[in-house]
C-alpha cells in the first residue's frame, strides 16, 4: 500500500525501487567509496564528487578506463583491490550526481514531473 501512496505522491521508491534491487552492489559501492577516501587521505565528502575540478568528462574517462580493463578480461583493479565493474559504476554515479547538481535537479523535477 505504501508503494502506491509513494507513486501517487510523486515520491520515489528509494528502498523498494533501488536498495532492495541492488543491496550487494550498493554495499560494494560503499566499500569502494571508503577505500577511495582512505587512499586519498580524506573523509567521505560529497563535495569531492561535485567539486569544480572534477568534470563530467573526467568521470566518464575514469569509467571508460575501468570498462576497458574489464573488456580485456581483468576483473580486479590491482591498485584498489576492487572489481573494475564497481569502480566503473562509482564513476558513473559520480558523473550523474555532478550533472544533477549542475542542472539543479530538484528544481528540474518540480517543473517537469507531474
Amino acid at each position: 500500500m505504501s508503494d502506491v501512496v509513494n507513486i501517487k505522491a510523486n515520491k520515489p521508491p528509494i528502498y523498494s525501487g533501488v536498495i532492495a534491487y541492488f543491496p550487494r552492489a550498493i554495499e560494494a559501492l560503499a566499500r569502494l567509496s571508503q577505500a577511495g577516501a582512505n587512499k586519498h587521505g580524506h573523509q567521505l565528502d560529497r563535495d569531492g564528487v561535485i567539486n569544480e575540478q572534477y568534470t563530467l568528462r573526467m568521470w566518464d574517462d575514469a569509467a571508460g578506463r575501468h570498462q576497458l580493463e574489464y573488456a580485456k578480461g581483468i576483473d580486479v583493479d590491482g591498485e584498489m583491490g576492487s572489481l573494475h565493474r564497481t569502480n566503473e559504476v562509482w564513476c558513473k554515479m559520480a558523473a550523474l550526481e555532478k550533472l544533477l547538481t549542475e542542472i539543479e535537479y530538484e528544481d528540474w523535477v518540480r517543473s517537469h514531473v507531474r
